[in-house]
């Protein structure tokens, strides 16, 4: 008698420690699976070769609702939505180099009291290390997912421009693009040496049904700047950046430098689907979202249009510290370092 009640003590104390195993493991697991890869996609993005999609959860961006009901209708009625009703996943790449640009772009973002959406994709493990560290301090304010992509050919961090590493990263954009737009989500594509002013959605939404596509424009006027580009997930678009995708993979243009780079191969690739009537896109006004030359190099500019400024792009400034240099300067540098 004394056995059995020995073996089923036994038991049900082999039960008690089963059953403690199994949530130990279910509480780990859940950690594993919704804690972690929301901060850490170890090689879950490669360089353009190896053609490896991004997944990506679904992403909203969530605003307060507009009091003024009269000009909700008049944008409604333009063609327009209200700035709440967006949907978008901001996506920007970064290096080593550049994680202070990360920053300050952030800091931008943080003083437009709105809750934007942010997938950063790192493209080196050290920009990764440096920025997982300080993105608590943006959480509060924006959702972020970061990514790490192993990059091959990623090893100065300040790159100049059309050389082999420069190249290695911009060529990747519109694989980055096409993974997002795939999986239905509307997507602006950003550079980070810029700071935003007032929020382009506000450009944006006020027609949204009237365009596929809304890109800001290089220094020559005519040629489409992938520094700001914001396509809906639409067959237009996604025929559009396949197409731009195949073109910058045919001429090599991550490792050839005599080959076209990913701007001009936009550029021709954009204007085809226009003159086919296939895209339609909004090409954004200077004043708006001006060159980095415009803004920083002329004064007088600078004084005329400042208010009417959504987005300041710190390009044909220079490389790194000349950039940083000339936001100092404007004021438009928010960090101590």
């Amino acid at each position: 008698m004394q056995n059995k009640e020995r073996h089923s003590l036994q038991k049900q104390l082999y039960i008690l420690v089963f059953l403690q195993t199994i949530a130990i493991l279910t509480a780990v697991t859940w950690s594993v699976t919704h804690i972690v890869p929301h901060f850490y996609h170890h090689g879950s993005l490669r360089s353009v070769e190896e053609d490896n999609s991004v997944t990506q959860r679904k992403s909203v961006v969530n605003a307060s609702e507009c009091d003024n009901h009269s000009t909700v209708h008049q944008v409604i009625h333009n063609g327009g939505i209200r700035l709440a009703d967006i949907s978008v996943t901001i996506l920007a790449t970064f290096n080593d180099g550049f994680v202070d640009f990360l920053r300050n772009w952030l800091e931008s973002l943080q003083r437009l009291h709105f809750r934007f959406n942010v997938t950063l994709i790192a493209e080196d493990g050290s920009a990764f290390r440096k920025f997982f560290k300080a993105q608590s301090r943006y959480k509060r304010f924006m959702a972020i997912d970061l990514y790490y992509t192993n990059s091959k050919f990623v090893k100065n961090s300040f790159p100049g421009v059309n050389t082999q590493q420069y190249r290695s990263i911009v060529c990747k954009r519109p694989r980055y693009i096409l993974d997002l737009l795939s999986t239905g989500h509307d997507v602006l594509f950003v550079d980070i040496d810029a700071v935003w002013v007032q929020n382009p959605l506000e450009v944006i939404s006020s027609e949204f049904h009237n365009f596929d596509m809304w890109v800001a424009m290089g220094y020559d006027g005519t040629t489409p700047c992938p520094c700001f580009m914001y396509m809906k997930a639409n067959n237009a678009t996604i025929t559009m950046v396949t197409e731009w995708l195949n073109r910058v993979q045919r001429n090599k243009c991550y490792t050839n430098l005599h080959a076209e780079n990913e701007m001009i191969a936009l550029g021709k690739v954009m204007q085809v689907r226009e003159d086919l009537r296939l895209l339609k896109v909004k090409k954004l006004p200077k004043t708006q979202f001006p060159t980095g030359e415009s803004f920083f190099l002329k004064p007088e500019w600078r004084r005329d249009h400042r208010q009417d400024v959504y987005v300041v792009h710190g390009n044909r400034l220079g490389r790194h510290d000349s950039k940083k240099s000339w936001f100092r300067k404007v004021g438009l540098w928010f960090l101590r370092f």
